[in-house]
């Protein structure tokens, strides 16, 4: 008798270790999330204020292109350059079809898309350039434009002022590599002229 109930009692610490142990991996997956979901909803916050801006300038540079952007007033210009062939395409546009100059990744439609970016993302901390930046890594996040044969895509948004710095998308045999710039209250009328 003694026997079986050591051994219930033993059974009972083990069951009541597991249950501990279960807990604070709950714990700690939800706390993550929630300082994903934090996280996300800071950059997102900086990068719509930024937008909202009157005069902004944006330069996205890869591998093959080069795009900028001129908003002034309710004026937007892009211009892409393709690196190849140097051929160079405008277009002129107004704030109405071009709301973004600043592309906001952190970006979400709802509550639901941000609780499931803040499962499935990763979020750590880098230093580039001397700016500390956030490393999102989330390629089923379905705002981001995810190529299909991706193998991994990583994007760099400064903590600061949640502007991205870059972004690197990893493919099986190749890896492209997005940089872009930013200036404000620099664009002129000139710069938005055709």
């Amino acid at each position: 008798m003694r026997g079986d109930d050591f051994m219930k009692k033993e059974s009972k610490k083990i069951l009541l270790v597991l249950l501990v142990i279960l807990i604070i991996i709950v714990l700690f997956f939800i706390i993550n999330t929630i300082r994903k979901i934090s996280i996300l909803g800071d950059l997102e916050n900086k990068v719509i204020s930024l937008n909202a801006r009157d005069n902004i300038y944006s330069k996205m540079e890869s591998n093959y292109e080069i795009s900028e952007m001129y908003k002034k007033d309710n004026i937007v210009k892009i211009s892409l350059t393709k690196k190849d062939t140097n051929d160079n395409q405008v277009v002129l546009g107004n704030t109405e079809t071009y709301k973004n100059i600043i592309v906001n990744y952190a970006e979400h439609l709802n509550f639901f898309e941000k609780l499931k970016s803040g499962i499935t993302s990763s979020i750590s901390k880098e230093e580039i350039d001397g700016k500390i930046c956030y490393v999102i890594s989330d390629k089923g996040n379905i705002n981001w434009s995810v190529p299909t044969d991706c193998e991994n895509m990583k994007v760099y948004v400064e903590k600061e002022t949640g502007l991205p710095i870059k972004h690197i998308v990893d493919y099986k045999d190749r890896e492209e590599i997005y940089t872009y710039e930013y200036a404000f209250g620099i664009v002129k009328d000139a710069d938005i002229q055709e």
